[in-house]
Order: structure tokens, then C-alpha cells, then sequence
């Protein structure tokens, strides 16, 4: 099964759309650092664990790297290039929204998705019809979370 690292933007606007649950049911593995996880996610996420959220320590390398990184890449956070690191590290995709972050991925040949992506994995898997995605995007909208909206209406919409 591949894994996935991510961000925590996603888990944000999952949860925003009530779409949590439904995530972890992808046939994917999903993961943070330990860093992220403690530092932005363990108080308010503490159930992404009994969902099947992985959580990846970072060795004394990976740490260093991260501190490579950091002079690469000024904009994306420390903790958003932990999460860079390990996708790195495992070779696997990286799940964010955040634009820096996008960026410093692809320049570091790391594949990236956002949460437009798992949206479309939740339909093509089975898991969501396109009503109850456009709900959850409406969801999502009204809290505030930024996202191509243009692109999940198209995408989504039923007609």
C-alpha cells in the first residue's frame, strides 16, 4: 500500500468537510512526523491515530537534512519541511495545499497532492458521491479554508 506523507492543511479541510473518516478509508497509508504530529496535531487530532494516521520519526540525518533544506527554502515552515523530508526519504507523494511547500516539492522532485486530489480519490475510490463532495467543499468554504473552488465545482458538479 502506498504511503502518503502529509501536511496538516488537509487534515484542516477534511475535517471542515466531515470527510476525515472517509480519508483514512483510501487504500493508502498516511503519515506525519513525529515533530508535526506533536507539535500542531496531537491536541485537536488525537483521534487521526485510531484512524490509521502514521506517525514517522525523524532521525539525527533527516534532521540535518531538514536543516539543509531550510536554506534552500525560506517560506515553507520547518514543520512543512519535516513533512518535505520524509516524502523524500520514503519516496512518496506529499499531501499539501500550501503553495510554498508545492513548490520547494517540486523542486526537490517530490510528487505533490492537495485536497482537490483527495477529493477526486474519494469519488473515483467509491467512498463519496459527487452531492456529498460538493457538500463537504460547501462545508469547507464557509470555515474559511482555501481552496480552487472553481476546480472542485467543475470537477464536481452534476450536471
Amino acid at each position: 500500500m502506498q504511503m502518503l506523507i502529509s501536511d496538516t492543511n488537509i487534515f484542516f479541510d477534511l475535517r471542515e468537510g466531515n470527510l476525515l473518516d472517509l480519508f483514512f478509508r483510501l487504500p493508502y497509508q498516511f503519515a506525519v512526523s513525529d515533530v508535526v504530529y506533536h507539535e500542531e496535531l496531537a491536541h485537536d487530532f488525537f483521534s487521526l491515530l485510531e484512524l490509521g494516521l502514521q506517525v514517522l520519526e525523524l532521525n539525527a540525518a533527516s534532521m540535518q537534512a531538514v536543516s539543509q533544506l531550510t536554506r534552500v527554502y525560506t517560506r515553507p515552515s520547518r514543520n512543512d519541511l519535516f513533512g518535505l523530508q520524509l516524502a523524500k526519504e520514503r519516496q512518496c507523494p506529499l499531501l499539501t495545499g500550501d503553495q510554498a511547500l508545492r513548490s520547494a516539492a517540486k523542486k526537490e522532485h517530490v510528487a505533490v497532492h492537495g485536497t482537490v486530489w483527495v477529493l477526486e480519490e474519494l469519488y473515483r475510490f467509491g467512498l463519496c458521491p459527487k452531492s456529498e463532495i460538493l457538500l463537504a467543499s460547501q462545508k469547507m468554504q464557509s470555515a474559511g479554508r482555501r481552496l480552487p473552488w472553481d476546480i472542485i465545482h467543475q470537477t464536481f458538479s452534476l450536471t
